[in-house]
């Protein structure tokens, strides 16, 4: 019976992969919470205590970047400047003379004081660029930490930040951390989010671990509009279990009904694969295992072109190998890596199976609620299945978590009626017993990706499509299931079904909208990739053809005459083809004009239910330093400035809406026809005058003040807050009345000042400012300038390229103001005159800061949950 039992089990497919499976086995994998929790940090510091975890961050020395510094730190610029002072002058006699020399020993005694102050903190200052005068630091490390954590920062540079950050405030640099990660309230940005990550990993590995499940959890609250009835769909999936008399350390008291998650599944197996190729590094670029066909991107990878050679060997790359048995080799090696790293390293082993515990789990829940009979509970199974590791591929390649899932999901003991002869016979079955888990469940959920690869598309239900997915996806819709997917478009036109679109960024939309609506490409130019695909499969499929043909010609007149007559027809034919595929493809040009239109739509209205704007408006770059650099996903800064600047603009309400302002050697207002869909909006601002200069002091000096004087606009009519999207790279101040000393804001405060207006607040939004960095090898500052010092009221500093931030903002937000100002404060403001010194004394409410802005974003509820473990 036994052996005809064995006989069976060898024709099982499953049994006879070469796939690596096993691992070692841990007691860790079903330890209760509890106790799994007190194992891995008594693992952990023990670790830590033998000195087996090396701290290579403490020596490093970066002299571009070495001066973030907070103001305690730099005892000089406390120290008051030697006044400058003129003697006084002799009489002349003649009135005008002398009156001259009083007037003049007064404007030079202020220009010295001025310049005296500035000279004073040039520690601290910085030039950009183009020659202006920006700071280093905002002498807070914190703020310093929430405006320079994007796209371009380097790793040396991120270290630097955390390091600082964390010294002095360690609670208000991990919620900033998420906050990078944060699709709904932060920017969004996994890059930079795994650089942090890999920090954490190497000196706080507890708070990380502790950190992690909030990471997947629905924590942000979604106001969901009902429409026939029916809740929108949510744009990620989310866990949903209901809390009652819960306490606050059951993790359950956090989830938010119809709920979002910061981040997703998937970036708990992005961290681990970085970590399985020692890749999870403030150092390291995680787009060389993440996405290794994209450009490179950081400044550091290609200092060293001979360490990156010698680490290609160590994966795997022998010389003598080829084909497949190269892979089998490579995919043997990096088994082997994970290991002696799951053996070796207690922190890497917590991290392993802390992820294999939070799949297991939810995905046990998940199965419990499929296989009920509630039906709530079903339409709330989360989305843990779809980015669940898939069998051999990408993820179980890297890491092969796949088996300590299975294994945490199907403990041998649940196998009744089957004896293993060995630990891999049993991983074998319980990874298969895994995979139609996870089918199931993606089933149930619809995943789109089913449909895709089976060629069932008229099974998609295209209002479920989630954004990405449907940004991704559309071209092939629009050639593979045209009619539906018009018909469908044409129902969200009339309002009658609903689209996602609310987490895609509007740089990616403006870029798409670029290579859609330029009239100076030919219309085979804006084929998109899955055309272009098809198109190349068709190809090669006629090259076939005609190689087969070719071979059974004969050298016989007749039947040359006759391929003659037939090449003339194919000829024929193939215009005939290239005409209809021209118009083919105008047509799916079309179809996905409507559908980013109404993503953007989406997208737009999700910003309006989150509250409101008043009297705002964008200043949009559009210098030529803003097409570069070229970020991963093809966009760049300049389209992130569009894409903002167009947002915000039909945000707000009248009588800014509709309205920015760009800037480059001169400003220029631009008007936005409302009733035009997005992509003719794109293309409208891609006739403007756009040039090479960032002269935003130009804003002010040329159009705002001059027009505000000449029609004599009242204060209360003056627009109260204004939005700089821009790299932050601005020139050189050129007016005369100003010290050379001045930063961007100091001149805008000066001419505000002159004209006889308040300031209205900006929000200076870095989009590429420590672009030096990003390129690498230019000798440039990778830190990124600072317009305003982290108190300077009436100010705010973000970056990033996610409309998310724009939330903080929103009147009647979630974001809740903290330690709001209640009572006036008195304002002593020493105004210089020609003549006299005037003393102004004002009485005006709290303005924001930058230090008070980060306390904002950081003080959301969403993040509540979040402790410093060690």
């Amino acid at each position: 019976m036994a052996t005809q039992e064995n006989a069976q089990q060898a024709d099982l497919w499953f049994l006879r992969s070469k796939f690596p499976v096993l691992y070692p086995s841990s007691p860790l994998l079903s330890q209760p919470n509890e106790q799994f929790e007190a194992a891995i940090r008594a693992d952990i510091v023990s670790q830590q205590a033998a000195g087996a975890v090396t701290d290579d961050a403490a020596t490093v020395v970066d002299t571009g970047t070495s001066s973030v510094t907070t103001a305690q730190s730099l005892p000089e610029r406390n120290a008051k400047p030697t006044p400058v002072t003129t003697g006084p002058a002799k009489p002349t006699g003649n009135p005008f003379v002398d009156g001259l020399l009083v007037a003049g020993r007064k404007i030079t005694d202020r220009i010295r004081r001025s310049e005296a102050n500035a000279v004073a903190d040039m520690p601290n200052r910085m030039l950009t660029e183009n020659g202006g005068i920006a700071l280093r630091s905002t002498t807070d490390p914190v703020v310093d930490l929430f405006y320079e954590l994007e796209e371009v920062v380097p790793g040396p540079r991120v270290r630097q930040l955390l390091d600082a950050a964390w010294a002095y405030d360690p609670l208000a640099t991990l919620k900033i951390i998420v906050n990078a990660r944060s699709i709904h309230l932060g920017k969004g940005a996994r890059p930079v989010f795994y650089r942090c990550t890999g920090w954490l990993l190497q000196h706080h590995p507890l708070t990380l671990l502790s950190s992690l499940p909030w990471l997947v959890r629905p924590v942000i609250e979604k106001k969901v509009e009902k429409k026939g009835g029916k809740d929108e769909k949510d744009d990620v999936g989310v866990v949903m279990i209901e809390a009652k008399d819960v306490d606050e350390n059951d993790s359950a008291h956090f989830n938010v009904r119809n709920g979002v998650s910061h981040g997703y599944w998937k970036d708990l197996l992005n961290i681990l694969a970085l970590a399985s190729r020692d890749m999870l590094d403030p150092l390291e670029d995680p787009r060389k295992v993440l996405n290794p066909s994209s450009k490179r991107a950081t400044p550091d990878e290609d200092k060293d072109k001979d360490k990156d050679k010698d680490k290609d060997m160590d994966e795997g790359q022998s010389p003598g190998l080829s084909g497949k048995a190269a892979r089998h080799h490579i995919l043997q090696r990096q088994h082997a890596r994970v290991v002696q790293r799951f053996e070796s390293d207690a922190t890497f082993r917590a991290l392993y199976v802390t992820v294999a515990r939070l799949f297991a789990d939810q995905l046990a829940i998940d199965l419990a609620a499929l296989h009920g009979t509630d039906g709530d509970t079903k339409r709330h199974i989360s989305l843990c299945a779809k980015w669940a590791p898939s069998m051999d591929r990408f993820h179980d390649r890297q890491t092969f978590v796949v088996s300590a899932i299975a294994e945490r999901l199907h403990p041998a003991s649940s196998f009744s009626t089957t004896s293993f002869p060995d630990r891999e016979t049993y991983l074998r079955h319980a990874r298969d017993a895994y995979r139609r888990d996870v089918s199931a469940l993606r089933q149930h959920l619809a995943v789109v990706e089913r449909d895709l690869s089976a060629s069932t598309l008229d099974r998609i239900a295209y209002d479920r499509v989630p954004s990405v997915a449907m940004h991704n996806y559309r071209e092939l819709f629009a050639i593979k299931d045209k009619a539906r997917f018009v018909a469908y478009l044409t129902r969200v036109e009339a309002g009658e079904a609903t689209i996602s679109g609310a987490t895609l960024l509007p740089s990616k939309m403006v870029q798409e909208a670029r290579r859609i609506a330029s009239d100076r490409r030919a219309p085979k130019d804006r084929l998109g990739p899955t055309a272009k695909r098809l198109k190349k499969k068709k190809a090669k499929q006629k090259k076939r053809a005609k190689t087969t043909d070719g071979a059974a010609e004969t050298t016989d007149t007749t039947e040359a005459m006759e391929k003659t007559k037939e090449t003339k027809e194919a000829k024929e034919t193939k215009e005939t083809k290239e005409t209809e595929e021209t118009d083919a493809m105008t047509t799916v040009a079309a179809i996905q004009t409507r559908q980013m239109n109404a993503q953007w739509n989406t997208l737009v209205q999700r910003i309006k239910d989150s509250g409101s704007l008043d009297n705002c408006m964008a200043i949009c770059d559009v210098s030529g330093s803003m097409n570069s650099p070229t970020f991963a996903d093809g966009t760049c800064p300049m389209d992130s400035a569009i894409g903002l600047s167009l947002l915000l603009a039909e945000v707000c309400r009248p009588p800014f809406q509709g309205v920015f302002v760009t800037f480059s050697a001169w400003p220029a207002v631009e008007r936005i026809d409302l009733t035009q869909g997005f992509v003719e909006r794109v293309r409208a601002m891609e006739s403007a005058d756009w040039g090479n200069n960032t002269n935003l002091a130009a804003v002010f000096k040329d159009l705002i003040l001059p027009m505000a004087v000449k029609h004599q606009v009242q204060p209360k009519d003056m627009v109260k807050r204004l939005f700089v999207f821009s790299d932050m790279q601005f020139d050189a101040a050129k007016d005369s009345r100003s010290s050379a000393w001045n930063t961007a804001y100091e001149d805008v405060q000066k001419q505000y000042k002159r004209a006889g207006y308040e300031v209205p607040e900006l929000v200076f939004w870095n989009l590429a400012g420590g672009r030096a960095g990003y390129r690498g090898g230019t000798g440039g500052d990778p830190t990124a300038p600072k317009p305003v010092a982290s108190d300077t009221p009436g100010t705010a500093l973000v970056s990033g390229y996610s409309q998310a931030m724009l939330k903080v903002f929103l009147e009647s937000s979630s974001f809740v103001e903290p330690d709001a100002a209640e009572d006036e404060v008195v304002a002593v403001d020493m105004k210089e005159d020609d003549a006299e010194d005037i003393v102004d004394v004002t009485k005006t409410t709290d303005k924001n800061n930058p230090l008070s802005v980060v306390k904002k974003v950081i003080s959301h509820k969403a993040y509540a949950m979040l402790k410093v473990v060690d």
